[in-house]
């Protein structure tokens, strides 16, 4: 994963990314499974609102979350 941070958080939670997708999706933020797998390798971009409402889930700055692991 290209955001420590995020993984970090999602593992503290017990959440893995099918179920931050679920959740993402139950917020209003309308996401597939394949396409956050794809922000999450850095392969595309994450939009703000998705952004603010991982955030909220994760109970986290997303700015901390979003930090890269380069």
């Amino acid at each position: 994963m290209h955001y420590k941070n995020l993984a970090v958080e999602l593992a503290r939670r017990g959440l893995n990314k099918a179920g931050l997708t679920t959740k993402l999706n139950e917020n209003g933020i309308k996401v597939s499974y394949s396409t956050l797998c794809r922000q999450l390798r850095g392969e595309s971009d994450i939009p703000f609102a998705q952004a603010c409402e991982m955030g909220k889930i994760l109970e986290s700055d997303p700015q901390y979350l979003l930090k890269e692991d380069r």
